[in-house]
């Protein structure tokens, strides 16, 4: 399973169920709920293991291939734009370089759907930067399938003269509204659940999400050459296009206050699309001055490869918090077999328990992603960020068995005092708890020799009374 996040066994997950009979559903037989971010990538690990293959080597394989088609559309497309071989050379060593980074290819090996789209939204600014534009209608509807964001390559079409007709624009529009109503049909909703389970909209994100543009730019400086799609008339036009799409998406990080993680993941589907076109555009514009040209291309690849030596990520076998959520998960379905389960990390401990479970930040309920509170903006942290919602008393009205914290340690838990919360949401069933509102104790969970995790079990006098 290498180094897949614990989001990739939702996806799983989602699969599994479908397999058996419940489409779009977390829970076998509960209600729709679209609870993961790509509906194409789910219907592809759908299709994967329809096929026969096995859900992590089907993500594996579409990571490798969706970083790799993106990065070579990009160098391919970048070689045929520009005039003069040195100046094509020079575009093609900038954008290959690319794939010494580890923080950039750690997106081919998460299990998540940033790779395939980075590929779909790198096909589509080739197309926009080629005349005619070929298929970029189908290609747009397609990348926004793969990450929510991507819709604005539907709805930035406009821009580009070709495709404001009404035959070129109107199958896309067409497409995309087709796409909305069968959500609203589906999930009563006109965006994904995981939109109103992290959108934020605060100062403290907006702070969040300027600090993540920093840190975006500073992994990647080579984005900052997009502009220079401009200087050149053969990328002007899909330059133009590619930077709406590159300003509104990076935009919205203001309102989200971006991610908890450093490497900027969710900026990676746009950084060859990006980096193509302002590559494209300068060397063309300078084709003609070889030794400039060179001198440039070579600063470029030095600047990339001195960002890579410091992204350098050690050899590992899998990330060692999803791996005890593994654990956990296989532990739980011995030990409480048909329990209803309440936890925030439900991606490795849903898949592995096959429980029901209640997911405590909302990504799968949408009574705590639409209804219920989020972190107090005088406590908002950034590891906080795609954590935040939480509704306790609908949890405890669900009355869920056994509440999975994220607590472990070396030896056994005994007491509610000795224990503390760990996400937001456990805090405050915590303080629930502690208060006597919540009808738990603490009961420890030895997962493998010297690994004991924390769960609060709700008590058996307060299971319901058994029918006649």
């Amino acid at each position: 399973m290498g180094s897949l996040y614990d989001d990739a066994f939702i996806y799983f997950r989602y699969a599994r169920v479908a397999r058996e009979g419940c489409f779009y559903c977390f829970n076998p037989g509960g209600p729709r709920v679209e609870g993961v971010t790509s509906p194409l990538y789910f219907l592809l690990i759908l299709a994967a293991s329809v096929a026969g293959s096995r859900y992590f080597v089907a993500a594996t394989v579409l990571g490798a291939l969706g970083v790799t088609v993106g990065l070579g559309a990009a160098a391919v497309r970048a070689a045929s734009l520009v005039r003069g071989r040195a100046a094509a050379l020079a575009a093609v060593a900038v954008l290959t370089s690319l794939c010494l980074d580890d923080w950039f290819q750690l997106n081919a090996v998460t299990g998540l759907e940033t790779a395939v789209a980075m590929a779909l939204l790198t096909v589509t600014a080739c197309s926009a930067l080629t005349p005619g534009h070929p298929g970029l209608g189908a290609l747009s509807v397609l990348a926004s399938l793969a990450r929510p964001e991507a819709t604005l390559a539907v709805v930035l079409l406009p821009l580009l003269p070709s495709m404001r007709g009404a035959r070129r624009l109107g199958p896309p529009i067409a497409a995309l509204a087709a796409f909305a109503l069968a959500r609203l049909a589906l999930f009563g909703d006109l965006v994904p659940n995981t939109y109103h389970a992290k959108s934020g909209g605060d100062l403290a994100h907006a702070l969040a999400g300027a600090r993540y543009l920093g840190e975006v730019i500073a992994a990647e400086p080579l984005c900052l050459l997009a502009p220079a799609a401009l200087l050149s008339p053969v990328t002007r036009e899909g330059g133009r296009y590619v930077l709406a799409i590159a300003l509104l998406w990076f935009g919205f990080f203001l309102r989200s206050g971006g991610d908890h993680f450093h490497y900027g993941r969710l900026a990676a589907p746009l950084v060859p699309a990006m980096i193509l076109v302002g590559v494209a555009g300068l060397f063309d514009r300078l084709a003609q001055r070889r030794a400039l040209v060179a001198g440039l291309g070579a600063a470029l690849v030095a600047l990339t490869l001195w960002r890579s030596a410091s992204h350098r990520v050690g050899a590992q076998h899998g990330f060692p918090n999803v791996h005890r959520w593994i654990l956990v998960g296989r532990a739980l379905r011995q030990r409480y077999p048909g329990a209803t389960l309440a936890t925030v990390p439900i991606g490795a401990i849903g898949y592995y328990s096959h429980a029901r479970v209640i997911d405590l930040v909302g990504l799968t309920e949408p009574a705590i992603a639409r209804d219920g509170q989020r972190v107090p903006e005088s406590a908002f942290r950034r590891h906080w960020i795609g954590h935040e919602r939480f509704n306790t008393p609908w949890v405890l009205a669900q009355r869920p068995d056994v509440i999975v914290t994220s607590l472990w340690r070396d030896r056994p838990w005994r007491t509610l005092d000795e224990s503390r919360p760990g996400f937001y949401a456990d805090r405050d069933l915590w303080e629930a708890m502690r208060a006597g509102r919540a009808p738990y104790e603490v009961r420890d969970l030895e997962v493998e020799p010297g690994l004991h995790w924390l769960l609060f079990v709700r008590r058996p006098e307060a299971a319901p009374a058994p029918g006649p």
